[in-house]
């Protein structure tokens, strides 16, 4: 009885107290989901500590927000995915929450294919981290078991605990260069993830109790789809990547700029836009292809600048 009054008064903890009437009052109401039940009895305190904050808590689920304006950010970061964020976004018009179907992005190498999925998460506001799948010869991802020392939870379980957020967003990066071992393999991992079923019941190795993982978004990248493994091609949704061309380098230029000011920590205003004798430079170093050789030619025009402005 002390458990179910506990859950009631938690539920009524959530409405947001607002005027407008009962209509006003639903919309309002904050939206959660146990990820992690209470901490069953018996359980070791050393595995459950990290995760003292959330288990047995509704945690917040990220909203949709403003689909249009996400739009014109995300396009102003990669013009040339206009067309692959056009059908990602449109996941989020099914639900007021922040979901995204498990997608594969496929593209060139230096397409912006990483970059475009985390900005993905920043702009609509999700938490975000990635995993490299490259090289990855076990399934890791899952976490390790209860049994030993260095024992951890899963991936997107621990993203969950750190953010305190039920729907983070995953990017897994380069998945058709993940290996098989005698311990398992990535593609084992995902599918148990990316299998809305068992993703809701998901026992995590390390806590040793079925989590609810059912609302964590992601999204792989790969440079082609022949090493991809068939049974994800099965459950990725695949959506192409072009290259950018000299078409699209104006919109680009500006966010790798923003990146750079930021990184070095200058005051944006002192990147000016570039001159025309700088876009013809930057036009015979870079007219398409990879965004990461574009940032390197501007990295060379930034200190160029700088170098001019010491000898001035």
């Amino acid at each position: 009885m002390t458990d179910l009054l506990d859950e009631v008064m938690e539920d009524r903890g959530e409405i947001v107290r607002a005027p407008g009437g009962l209509a006003r009052l639903r919309e309002s109401r904050v939206t959660g989901l146990q990820v992690v039940p209470k901490q069953p009895a018996g359980a070791g305190d050393r595995l459950w500590r990290p995760f003292a904050a959330i288990a047995g808590r509704r945690l917040p689920l990220v909203r949709r927000g403003d689909v249009a304006a996400h739009r014109r950010a995300l396009v102003r970061r990669a013009p040339h995915a206009a067309a692959a964020i056009d059908v990602i976004l449109r996941d989020l018009t099914a639900s007021e929450l922040a979901w995204i179907r498990p997608t594969l992005l496929v593209g060139p190498a230096g397409a912006g294919k990483t970059s475009l999925a985390r900005s993905i998460a920043e702009v609509i506001g999700l938490p975000v981290t990635t995993y490299a799948a490259g090289g990855i010869a076990d399934a890791s991802m899952m976490g390790t078991s209860a049994q030993w020392s260095t024992s951890r939870p899963s991936v997107p379980l621990d993203l969950i605990r750190s953010s305190g957020v039920a729907n983070p967003l995953v990017v897994l990066d380069e998945v058709e260069k993940s290996q098989a071992s005698h311990n398992g393999s990535l593609v084992d991992a995902l599918l148990a993830f990316l299998e809305p079923s068992t993703a809701r019941r998901y026992r995590d190795l390390a806590l040793e109790i079925e989590v609810d993982l059912s609302r964590v978004s992601w999204i792989a990248t790969a440079n082609k789809l022949d090493d991809v493994p068939r049974p994800l091609l099965d459950r990725f949704r695949i959506i192409r990547v072009e290259e950018p061309t000299w078409a699209h380098v104006g919109d680009l230029a500006r966010g790798i700029l923003d990146d750079i000011a930021a990184e070095r920590d200058l005051d944006r205003r002192w990147l000016d836009e570039l001159a025309q004798d700088e876009l013809q430079v930057l036009r015979r170093a870079w007219n398409g292809g990879s965004i990461r050789r574009l940032r390197r030619a501007l990295e060379v025009l930034v200190d160029g600048r700088d170098m001019a402005m010491r000898r001035a």
